[in-house]
């Protein structure tokens, strides 16, 4: 880990609950994987099981992402997550897992109305959305360039959208 802490919660995602605290240096066994790694299920030394973030600016990982066996997320836990769920819509909660500045920008694929916002380096942010069919492009700077991604916002989705390098 490059911090001295990292929570252990109980799904994979910021909204779902802290389970406990995991210390620099300690030796995690991996269990799984969500998301290309975005979040990984893990057991402590004294035999806690969540999650961790997978992200390299918090674990190190030994071994291929590839060879971790994907898992499902627990479902969201009421009360503990977005109030916009709450009001009918569904929010996706991106993962910029590169060093680079992010432009996103969504796109209504009914009424044609976008919206954009940035995710700055190594961040991530929260957004919520009223439920429909959206496009949305991903920009980043060189080498990284730039992507196209479809999504359907259902009312009360809350979904992590992990952006990695490569």
């Amino acid at each position: 880990m490059s911090t001295d802490t990292l929570n252990l919660r109980s799904g994979p995602g910021t909204n779902y609950s802290k389970a406990g605290v995991v210390k620099q240096g300690e030796a995690l066994i991996i269990n799984g994987q969500i998301n290309d790694c975005a979040w990984l299920q893990v057991t402590t030394p004294a035999g806690a099981e969540g999650w961790v973030s997978g992200s390299s600016q918090y674990v190190t990982v030994d071994g291929r992402c590839a060879d971790i066996p994907a898992v499902k997320a627990p479902a969201p836990p009421s009360g503990n997550t977005s109030a916009n769920q709450n009001s009918g819509k569904g929010c996706l909660v991106f993962q910029n897992n590169i060093n680079a500045e992010l432009t996103i920008t969504f796109t209504n694929s009914g009424t044609g109305k976008g919206t954009t916002f940035k995710v700055g380096p190594k961040a991530q942010q929260e957004q919520c959305l009223d439920p429909a069919r959206y496009t949305l492009t991903v920009d980043a700077p060189p080498p990284w360039g730039s992507f196209n991604d479809a999504v359907e916002i259902t009312p009360g989705l809350y979904e992590a959208y992990p952006i990695n390098p490569g």
